[in-house]
């Protein structure tokens, strides 16, 4: 399983992985875009947080790409992400591109 980090997930991994890749992503734009009292911000007062939104093919959002090991994957990192993200994201299937190419 590979997994793109292009917010905090770049700083503040928190999960095992087996190689970090430098590079990005095609067709998305990233944005302050979603409201959280839980990630910035208190009850009340929400604060922005940082999420991927579908944008024009030429775009780009840098980023480092994590490969976990589908055992690892499975045992429990999935259901940590989903814990930490709150159900705040979707996923999608795209190409990476690393630094080197």
């Amino acid at each position: 399983m590979w997994v793109f980090g292009y917010g905090s997930l770049v700083w503040k991994v928190g999960f095992p992985y087996t190689k970090k890749v430098v590079g990005h992503v095609r067709g998305f734009v990233r944005r302050f875009w979603w409201w959280s009292e839980d990630h910035r911000g208190v009850p009340g007062s929400p604060g922005r947080v940082v999420n991927l939104l579908p944008d024009t093919a030429e775009s780009q959002v840098w980023g480092v790409a994590y490969h976990i090991d589908d055992d690892v994957w499975e045992s429990g990192v999935k259901d940590q992400l989903d814990h930490r993200e709150k159900g705040g994201y979707t996923q999608h299937v795209t190409n990476f591109y690393p630094e080197d190419t």
